[in-house]
């Protein structure tokens, strides 16, 4: 029982999984300073697309990854606010994007 409780505690202290959050993939169409982006996500269903202003995750920052227009991004939106945020992973050349959570 006390097992359980301590990998239970490790698993939220390394906050991997954000709950509420909702991860959307996207185009960057504009590079602003900052470390800000405007990133263009598109509705699967009815095939309209947003402009949204994504700001660089603290990984992505920290190991100082490049982002230039035309890149494929995956952004986490806050459910509070779905015009700003956080990109999270960017897709190399010929490289798929990974899953999303479900």
């Amino acid at each position: 029982m006390v097992d359980a409780e301590k990998s239970k505690k490790s698993e939220v202290s390394l906050g991997k999984e954000k709950e509420g959050v909702i991860e959307v993939e996207g185009k960057v169409i504009e590079v602003m300073r900052n470390a800000q982006f405007k990133v263009e996500i598109t509705n699967a269903r009815t095939g309209k697309s947003h402009v949204v202003l994504g700001h660089l995750a603290g990984k992505l920052y920290k190991n100082n990854i490049k982002i230039i227009e035309g890149d494929m991004v995956k952004l986490e939106l806050s459910p509070y606010d779905l015009t700003r945020g956080r990109i999270v992973w960017r897709a190399k050349a010929g490289q798929p994007m990974p899953p999303t959570k479900q």
